[in-house]
């Protein structure tokens, strides 16, 4: 988590004056824990999906703690499962929900976060384990390999860095981490042309 998804608890320590209300909800301050599991537009959104989290957590237990828990269940099952994917479709939906009302100021109600992520998945991530726990791709016919990180050597920094292109925009992601993984840099830069 390292603390790069600008939430606007985050933004508060470089934006001072921010109004910090959950974009959604506007009830409590807007932070990683609130906004993916407190937030009552999130719980519907959990609690909803076809598997069905319940996203009370303890004050004490982080974002971060409650995804590694996650995390930690589907690994024991010896493959990467389908519901784990639905996970980050469904956090990455609640996201784009939150921003969509930040610029946009286009309310989602929680069925149709539910649908998109839900769509979302079966389009990305429609794909069947064979019995070694890899997954095939039906649209592309071909295996997919999961891909992990690598840390660099000790002293050393990692740049991984990413493009996207539409029809209307263009844009890169940058990442810079340490030998230990800790986030150094982070930025996404929008590009006004088109490739």
């Amino acid at each position: 988590m390292h603390d790069a998804i600008p939430v606007k608890r985050r933004l508060e320590l470089v934006l001072k004056h921010i109004n910090t209300s959950c974009s959604l909800c506007d009830e409590e301050e807007e932070s990683f824990e609130h906004l993916f599991l407190k937030c009552p537009l999130a719980k519907q959104v959990w609690f909803g999906a076809d598997i069905a989290i319940h996203s009370d957590v303890t004050t004490d237990m982080s974002m971060a703690d409650w995804l590694t828990n996650w995390i930690k269940l589907f690994k024991s099952r010896f493959t990467i499962d389908i519901d784990l994917l639905k996970v980050i479709s469904l956090l990455w939906h609640i996201w784009i929900a939150r921003n969509t009302l930040v610029f946009n100021n286009s309310p989602w109600d929680p069925h149709i976060i539910m649908q998109r992520a839900t769509s979302f998945t079966h389009q990305n991530f429609l794909i069947t384990s064979n019995h070694h726990g890899n997954f095939m791709d039906p649209a592309r016919n071909r295996l997919i390999q999961p891909v992990h990180w690598i840390k660099p050597p000790n002293g050393y920094l990692k740049v991984n860095f990413d493009g996207a292109n539409s029809s209307q925009k263009s844009g890169v992601g940058i990442v810079v981490r340490d030998h230990t993984g800790s986030l150094i840099f982070a930025r996404a830069i929008p590009i006004n042309s088109r490739f």
